[in-house]
């Protein structure tokens, strides 16, 4: 009961409500649902007149409790709120030190800083670690605008970044393995080193940079051992540059991928693209972003587009309900409209890249 102008009006409770004494605010709406709507001064004569009141004044309550709620940071009850607004004042975590890689060898200095060409030279040049690590990261923040081909992106690189640093740590298990049978036959050989390896600041400001680096650092002590082999006579000269040769490109060719998707999805064309694009109520610039997409990365795989493989980072921060992720599942990823576009993406590819280079 609760009394409204000396009157005790009866009113509806429910366990989770936030109120001290239940008011439930759903069940209240329900039951003046017909004053909502209604002409103010047909209200106070109504015998529904003093619950609309009541419930009035208990909006206007949650409002105010939920506006302490996000003062005090969600905090439990017993924490004080100036001990609670605290939380607005921690500040961002930053390294004590700078973070470093140190490169005993030219090899892996030459694949993390790549090769320009010549002023006049024609060409791209070759991308190296810092240009792919600067790719992935602007790929990173394109992901936080619900852009499926930029968590597409992420997952490509990523697993061929996998990939990579299974294949080099084989191929240096394979090498340790020699040098340890060499030492069972009273041969200790010891790693090469530089004598005067060079620490190099690795601030990437993102994940995927340090992925990179990680990466590099492992193809570092990949040459090291290869060399030692071949300077202690366990492979030839032949032998030595294609195992190098081969995994160079190898690397080469992963941050070429990066930084040709992310010259793709950054173009103006194409950066607007997020998952609503394929909506049924999407315009015609949604539509042709879309066959752009498709002609230049190939139809995005359906467990990507719905979330459910998503990149291992990744700023898309959007809690959909369980009735947005089947339609999402259910959306057509190339529809007629984006195919008659297209014609075939093979056919438009090499001009939509023209464009886009």
């Amino acid at each position: 009961m609760v009394k409204n102008n000396h009157i005790e009006v009866s009113f509806p409770t429910h366990p989770s409500s936030p109120f001290a004494d239940r008011f439930d605010l759903d069940a209240a709406r329900a039951m003046i649902a017909h004053l909502l709507e209604a002409d103010p001064a047909e209200i106070a004569n109504d015998p529904a007149y003093p619950l609309f009141a009541e419930y009035e004044k208990r909006v206007r309550m949650l409002e105010e409790m939920r506006e302490v709620h996000r003062i005090r940071f969600e905090a439990n009850a017993e924490v004080p709120t100036k001990e609670a607004a605290k939380l607005g004042q921690v500040g961002d975590l930053e390294s004590e030190d700078e973070d470093t890689i140190l490169l005993h060898t030219r090899h892996a200095m030459r694949v993390l800083i790549g090769r320009t060409n010549a002023p006049g030279q024609s060409g791209l040049g070759i991308a190296g670690g810092w240009k792919a690590a600067a790719a992935l990261k602007a790929l990173w923040h394109l992901s936080a605008g619900d852009n499926p081909y930029a968590d597409w992106a992420l997952v490509q690189v990523m697993e061929v970044h996998a990939e990579a640093m299974d294949a080099l740590q084989r191929q240096c298990d394979s090498a340790l393995k020699v040098l340890e049978g060499l030492k069972a036959r009273g041969m200790s050989y010891a790693v090469l080193r530089s004598a005067q390896p060079v620490k190099v600041s690795i601030e990437f400001r993102s994940p995927y940079g340090y992925a990179i680096a990680e990466l590099v650092a492992q193809f570092d002590y990949f040459v090291r051992l290869v060399k030692t082999l071949r300077n202690r006579g366990q492979l030839s000269d032949r032998e030595e540059d294609e195992k190098l040769h081969a995994t160079r490109k190898r690397l080469r060719d992963l941050f070429e991928r990066a930084v040709r998707l992310e010259r793709y999805l950054r173009n103006e064309k194409l950066r607007q693209l997020s998952r609503a694009d394929w909506l049924p109520t999407a315009d015609a610039t949604a539509r042709l972003r879309i066959a752009g997409a498709i002609a230049l990365m190939g139809e995005i795989p359906r467990a990507v587009f719905d979330g459910s493989q998503a990149p291992r980072y990744t700023k898309r921060r959007i809690a959909l309900s369980e009735q947005e992720l089947r339609l999402l599942r259910t959306l057509p990823l190339d529809t007629a409209a984006t195919a008659s576009k297209l014609k075939t993406a093979q056919q438009l590819e090499p001009a939509l890249q023209a464009r886009l280079m």
